[in-house]
């Protein structure tokens, strides 16, 4: 009796431990292991998300859906999506909600992207969200699409290709046997006339290596060559003697810079003198203006007096008195 009693406890014990294992693996499966904060987000499309569905921040699990309530927004249907998130975990202002697949054939999540903002939402907060796109409708609709311009673009293309190749068919095929006789003919005579041809190309190449490249156009350029070689280095000796002129030139602005410097009381007296004789010869410009004109003059009527008559240098000429009682 002692044995059996033993025996149900063991099996009791067993049974308790599966249990508590049982909850606590269905518990970590379903994301509940301890304290949640609960956030909430909207849909307009809620495929794919029901109760238990993941939710994940940057890929990482965090929480789970914990209820889909619809909501009815100016007759619009829309889904409040209720959200526990694993408490104390940080989520940016700016962040958001995505549903979106794990894999090509994996289950639906919810993701949420991190925003940038240093400042967190409040636990009960609206996370901003995207509704999940249905990758089948879209091939669909892409489908569809190809299919339309098929129908309406591709294929009346091909048709009219087709009719225009028929039609430039008949005659080209008509013609075809001419413009290939056509053709021989006038290959066979390039072949005839090639040998003619290279021989005249090489008549002209070998005259032109002559005129271009004979012996005394070879010393002509040879000479040239030496002339612009020469020329170079005069030029470099002329830049140099260029740049000793211009350092000598620079030596004697520097003198003369210093000789006035040294002598600026001498320099300012001869100004001052220069100046002085300058306006002499301004007040007194008229007289001598005047003597001069009077010179010239009397120098005019001596000059026309001795071509008038030459003797009068070896004699000289009475000079008729001039004066009181003379009656002249």
């Amino acid at each position: 009796m002692r044995t059996s009693g033993l025996n149900y406890a063991i099996v009791g014990a067993f049974v308790l431990a599966a249990v508590v294992g049982l909850v606590a693996a269905l518990a970590l499966l379903a994301g509940r292991t301890g304290s949640t904060d609960s956030y909430y987000t909207v849909y307009g499309n809620v495929s794919g998300v029901k109760y238990g569905t993941q939710v994940m921040y940057e890929g990482y699990p965090v929480g789970q859906v914990e209820d889909i309530e619809p909501l009815s927004d100016n007759g619009n249907m829309r889904f409040r999506v209720e959200m526990s998130i694993a408490e104390g975990w940080p989520i940016p202002q700016d962040s958001s909600a995505d549903v979106m697949a794990s894999g090509f054939l994996g289950g639906v999540v919810v993701n949420i992207s991190g925003g940038d903002s240093p400042v967190a939402l409040e636990p009960g907060s609206r996370i901003p969200g995207r509704a999940p796109t249905n990758l089948f409708a879209t091939l669909s609709e892409v489908a569809a699409g190809f299919q339309d311009l098929s129908e309406s673009s591709i294929e009346p293309l091909l048709n009219s290709l087709n009719e225009t190749i028929g039609a430039v068919n008949g005659p080209l095929a008509e013609q075809a046997p001419e413009i290939l006789r056509q053709v021989q003919s006038i290959t066979e005579d390039f072949a005839r006339r090639s040998p003619d041809l290279l021989s005249n190309l090489t008549e002209a190449a070998r005259g032109l290596n002559e005129e271009v490249l004979s012996p005394e156009n070879i010393r002509g350029i040879s000479a040239t060559i030496r002339n612009a070689e020469g020329a170079s280095q005069e030029m470099k000796t002329l830049a140099s003697e260029l740049v000793e002129m211009r350092r000598n030139i620079g030596g004697v602005i520097a003198q003369i810079d210093t000789l006035v410097s040294d002598n600026s009381d001498e320099v300012n007296e001869a100004m001052q003198d220069l100046r002085y004789t300058m306006g002499t010869i301004a007040r007194d410009i008229d007289t001598i203006t005047y003597n001069l004109d009077a010179t010239s003059r009397n120098m005019l009527e001596f000059s026309q007096s001795i071509r008038q008559d030459p003797s009068l240098i070896l004699r000289s000429r009475d000079v008729p008195e001039r004066g009181p009682g003379t009656g002249r």
